[in-house]
């Protein structure tokens, strides 16, 4: 089975998804474009969106949730969760990349279920109840922060050996104000660390199961993928981790050129 082919279909469909719901709201005066269309866009997936093209996407995420749980190389497993991830939202991120280089950093280490979270839960007895909660939060945008910065890392998540002291690791990563890529990119192997941490605390029940490409946790995450595009299609046969990865700079204009020799783009702003 070549779960590429799927994820390749999956791209193409959330492409088909992208032009739908522009052609629902062109009516608007600002023609449902922007972030803060977001609540439109969430109405559009739930109650607008033509039903058998909601059947094929939810009938390919499940194919793929399907091989997530069969499959034993939990590396192999990663990287097709970092393949969805980069269909939606790391694809607009990265196109976007001036605005949302330190987004998710940021949601890691203040968010309600972030980091900081996971300290305040264990002092207060409470960490049982959120933990999973917590880990997928924090793997959710590990996953985006790595295809994000992929063109400039050493090493990724599975590389990357679980936290010793994860207590420690997390006081660390929440000292000082993240403003630059060098100071998230400097962050990233604690993350990683951490992540990794927690993911084998259970028994990386995320790399064996489809909790993070079910239909809430994928299909209407970061709607701003959809109402800000761009619209894209894959034309080379490299992966789509493995262009990230060849991305010669993370300056926005050379990342846009690089990307348009990859893909077939259509900018929607």
């Amino acid at each position: 089975m070549n779960i590429f082919t799927n994820i390749d279909s999956l791209e193409r469909l959330h492409q088909a998804l992208k032009k739908e719901y522009l052609n629902w709201a062109s009516e608007r005066k600002d023609r449902g474009i922007g972030s803060k269309n977001n609540y439109l866009t969430l109405e559009f997936i739930d109650k607008r969106l033509s039903l058998p093209l909601k059947k094929e996407i939810l009938k390919e995420l499940a194919t793929i949730s399907d091989f997530l749980k069969k499959n034993s190389d939990l590396t192999e497993n990663y990287q097709v969760l970092k393949e969805v991830y980069i269909i939606a939202p790391s694809f607009h991120e990265i196109w976007f990349f001036s605005t949302h280089f330190n987004t998710n950093l940021k949601s890691i280490l203040k968010g309600r279920l972030g980091i900081k979270a996971f300290l305040s839960s264990k002092r207060g007895g409470t960490l049982n109840k959120t933990f999973q909660g917590i880990v997928s939060f924090i793997t959710k945008r590990t996953i985006l922060l790595e295809n994000l910065f992929s063109p400039v890392l050493e090493k990724g998540l599975m590389e990357t050996k679980p936290s010793k002291n994860i207590e420690k690791d997390i006081r660390f990563i929440l000292k000082g104000n993240i403003t630059t890529q060098k100071e998230v990119i400097e962050k990233l192997p604690i993350l990683f660390r951490i992540t990794h941490y927690l993911l084998k605390k259970t028994k990386y029940s995320l790399l064996k199961s489809g909790i993070l490409i079910e239909k809430n946790s994928w299909l209407r995450y970061a709607p701003c993928s959809i109402n800000e595009g761009p619209i894209f299609v894959k034309k080379s046969n490299l992966k789509r981790i493995e262009i990230l990865k060849q991305i010669p700079s993370l300056k926005e204009d050379k990342i846009r050129l690089f990307l348009s020799a990859h893909f077939k783009i259509k900018e929607i702003c």
